[in-house]
């Protein structure tokens, strides 16, 4: 994906956000003057998710237009409600984006969605490195 120049702390798995709470991707390797990294564009990213205030299931699944999948279908999922990270490998509720164009899944039980995403990844000057303390 991407190399970004970083300090030499240990980051491996550290979360990268586009902005202050808003999960772009994280660390895969360090080294000595730059790290690097695994977005949300990338095809092999996948993190489950929940939408919404109510939490609704879901499961984002990377690549040049990342979408949100395995929505149940019953499930009310509305355009431009937030989705945020339910995995336990990053902290709970980074946010992700919203979403956007609900359409049929690959079977009748799910649904999906695109990510809507609150920054242009083309004009993103700086990432964040979130470091545990």
């Amino acid at each position: 994906d991407a190399m970004l120049g970083v300090d030499t702390v240990d980051t491996v798995g550290m979360p990268v956000a586009a902005e202050k709470n808003i999960l772009l991707g994280k660390v895969v390797k360090v080294y000595d003057r730059y790290s690097e990294v695994i977005s949300i564009f990338s095809p092999d990213w996948q993190l489950a998710v929940k939408v919404g205030e109510r939490g609704v299931d879901g499961l984002l699944v990377g690549g040049p237009d990342p979408k949100i999948t395995m929505i149940v279908s019953e499930q009310e999922v509305g355009s431009g409600e937030a989705v945020y990270n339910a995995s336990k490998e990053f902290p709970y509720g980074f946010k992700l984006g919203e979403i956007k164009n609900i359409a049929p899944g690959t079977s009748s039980f799910f649904k999906e969605a695109k990510l809507g995403l609150p920054y242009d990844f083309n004009q993103l000057l700086e990432v964040l490195i979130l470091i545990r303390s």
